[in-house]
């Protein structure tokens, strides 16, 4: 592969290939039609390319315009954190307490979610990412 990978030091995916590539390619490039893929992480409002998903999934929300123009990225990343990434079926909102809950509804992580949980509590929550229902957090929070 041409170049490091700028996610390798993450820790959640190994670098390699993917889908049939092998070549390291800048991160800003990566604008590939993810219209399917955040309609079936129902994500369908959030405008977001190809890229800002990989950023914001691989804890990445607070760099610069000119920092992401240097990042590079493996194929086994791109497609690992982009269009070919699946949720957790786990409840993934840090405040909720008590036991890992399977969620089955449609409330994911959103954009604007993913940024509170990074400001109140410091940690990256991946967009689509599953949450639990208001009714849900009233049960664990009084249990």
């Amino acid at each position: 592969m041409a170049g490091a990978c700028s996610l390798s030091k993450k820790g959640f995916l190994d670098c390699g290939s993917s889908r049939g590539r092998s070549e390291t390619v800048f991160l800003y490039e990566c604008r590939d039609d993810l219209t399917a893929h955040l309609k079936n992480c129902f994500l369908s409002r959030a405008d977001l390319k190809e890229y800002e998903v990989i950023l914001q999934r691989a804890g990445f929300e607070c760099l610069s315009h000119e920092q992401v123009k240097k990042l590079r990225v493996c194929p086994r990343h791109r497609y690992g954190l982009g269009k070919y990434w699946r949720p957790s079926k786990l409840c993934q909102y840090p405040g909720h307490k008590g036991t890992p809950t399977s969620v089955k509804s449609r409330d994911v992580i959103n954009p604007a979610i993913a940024k509170e949980v990074f400001q109140l509590f410091g940690i990256s929550v991946p967009i689509g990412s599953r949450k639990l229902e208001a009714h849900n957090i009233l049960k664990i929070s009084l249990s």
